[in-house]
């Protein structure tokens, strides 16, 4: 399904923020994720281990839509270039010189929505 883009009211937005946030947490501490460090957002970080090495990962809530971004970034990036290269489609995905390997879920709205896109995201890498 693809995502929904409407304006939404400071409550709505609040509300939209809180989906998400609480979507992707609930997602990586599912898959076993350690909880790190929290940030100004009062949103934690997460150290993933994947077979491609250690992956931090933190939602970023959008400021004016529903949805945001999940910030991945694998922590030795040499190695998870090195055994992502032989998939061409996910080696496009990554950053070769930060690590960084983020999902873009802006506009999604359901809670559902948004552990089903990050969960097939993750797949790839678990």
């Amino acid at each position: 399904m693809l995502p929904r883009k409407r304006k939404l009211g400071p409550r709505q937005l609040e509300r939209a923020q809180k989906i998400f946030n609480d979507a992707v947490c609930s997602v990586a501490k599912e898959l076993g994720a350690v909880q790190g460090e929290v940030w100004s957002n009062d949103v934690p970080e997460f150290t993933l281990e994947t077979k491609v090495g250690q992956l931090y990962l933190r939602p970023i809530a959008a400021l004016s839509e529903a949805g945001g971004f999940v910030a991945l970034r694998f922590k030795d990036v040499d190695s998870a270039c090195a055994r992502l290269n032989p998939s061409r489609h996910l080696s496009e995905l990554l950053n070769p010189f930060s690590g960084k390997w983020n999902l873009d879920l802006y506009g999604y709205i359901s809670s559902e929505e948004i552990r089903q896109e990050l969960l097939s995201h993750l797949r790839r890498v678990l």
